[in-house]
């Protein structure tokens, strides 16, 4: 699951390549490694959207994780925890 805060931006390459590294075609051999599914936790659409336009030529499908009942997801206010507001 990678946070769509911090992957749209794009001057944070560290979060980036750590979580997908667009340099070293991390995304495989499009003709064995499929399908390719990528997960973003997000609670702006407008951060989602953005990290969803940068990885939607490297993935076959873009998830919003929307059931992480995690504490984690509770303070980032993403997930599972959405609902409440």
């Amino acid at each position: 699951m990678i946070n769509a805060k911090l992957f749209m931006d794009a001057n944070n390459k560290t979060y980036r390549n750590a979580n997908f590294d667009l340099i070293s075609g991390e995304e495989g051999n499009p003709t064995t490694d499929r399908p390719l599914i990528v997960q973003f936790c997000a609670n702006d659409p407008e951060q989602l959207l953005i990290s969803a336009k940068v990885m939607e030529k490297h993935c076959d499908v873009i998830d919003l994780n929307l059931g992480c009942p995690q504490d984690i997801a509770k303070w980032g206010r993403y997930g599972s925890f959405l609902q409440d507001d």
